[in-house]
């Protein structure tokens, strides 16, 4: 009697269940990026005091297994059929993430901003993991920056994280490990990446899934033209149409043009503490606080300008709503 054959097992034995496909949701964020509107997430962190490069090359390298996206890569489904997965990169070096370098003179804020915008300009390399830290010497010469201190400039892929996942990443890469007493770091763990699945595999894997949801591929195909037609839209002031509906009328200003590769960054120090008293005084979030003072400025640079919109401005602005105790490494947002 012939065997019946099981197709969820054939692929369960040419796929490695620990490999994880990246969801519709994330998916929208690799499918919008373009070469003038890279889908990355981008911090400057000033780290005040003496921080060698060798000693933060080694906390980096302690904290990676504890971060397993930050050594995988993309690995695309043949013929786009099906949403990429994380798989290991077998070519993972971390010097190919880790970059240093000095601020040209002259050392100031206006230096470091325009080092900081043309580092944000440039894409993230698909073909690697999606991630990258530059470690920024020579900033002694700032105002309100103490001696001896470092800019770290961080990207990450949005298909990744999110802001708030973003953090909690940050929180683990800078942490020394350190308890005060003098005790040493823990060393860097032996990085062994599964072998990656061939093409046969992972169109197994597609081709399973669609027989378990014969509308997964028609799905896949029409989220995919929907965020790609919905950036591409936005890109071309369509963006009055999509509020058109809406209660508030949405006036086109100056910044609903279309935009070139090239950022630039400005700076803005607050106090903390001022800003947490205005809080207490006002009522609300500190987000709420911060919302308020972009507004502001927002007002500010329109009436300079001569370009203040009758109708109130309207931006969209994502919050997260991911639970307090969800550590998952994606991206959980709403607008």
């Amino acid at each position: 009697m012939a065997k019946k054959i099981d197709l969820k097992e054939i692929v369960q034995d040419a796929f490695d269940a620990s490999i994880q496909q990246v969801s519709g949701y994330d998916a929208a964020f690799l499918y919008a990026e373009s070469a003038t509107s890279p889908m990355h997430v981008a911090t400057l962190n000033i780290v005040e005091g003496s921080l060698k490069y060798k000693d933060f090359k080694e906390i980096i390298a302690s904290k990676l297994h504890l971060i397993p996206k930050f050594r995988q890569r993309l690995l695309s489904v043949p013929l786009n059929l099906d949403y990429p997965y994380w798989v290991d990169d077998p070519n993972f070096d971390l010097d190919l993430h880790l970059n240093r370098m000095k601020l040209p003179d002259p050392s100031n804020w206006k230096t470091l901003r325009y080092l900081t915008s043309k580092l944000f300009s440039a894409s993230l390399d698909l073909r690697r993991p999606l991630w990258s830290i530059h470690f920024i010497e020579g900033i002694d010469e700032i105002a309100q920056v103490p001696k001896g201190s470092v800019a770290i400039v961080t990207k990450v892929h949005h298909v990744m994280i999110d802001g708030r996942s973003g953090v909690g990443v940050m929180d683990v890469l800078f942490d020394s490990d350190k308890d005060g007493k003098g005790k040493k770091r823990a060393k860097p763990k032996a990085f062994n990446p599964e072998p990656l699945p061939d093409e046969l595999s992972l169109l197994l894997k597609s081709g399973y899934g669609f027989l378990k949801n014969p509308f997964k591929i028609p799905k896949t195909v029409a989220e995919t033209t929907y965020s790609f037609i919905k950036s591409q839209a936005t890109r071309r002031l369509s963006i009055q149409k999509e509020f058109s509906s809406s209660k508030f009328p949405v006036p086109i200003t100056i910044f609903n043009g279309s935009i070139s590769a090239k950022r630039t960054w400005g700076t803005a120090i607050l106090s903390f503490d001022r800003v947490n008293a205005l809080r207490k005084i006002i009522g609300g979030s500190f987000n709420d606080i911060i919302l308020a003072i972009c507004s502001g400025a927002i007002r500010r640079y329109l009436l300079e300008k001569e370009k203040l919109p009758i109708h109130p401005v309207v931006a969209n602005v994502p919050i997260s709503i991911r639970s307090e105790n969800n550590a998952e490494m994606n991206n959980q947002i709403a607008n």
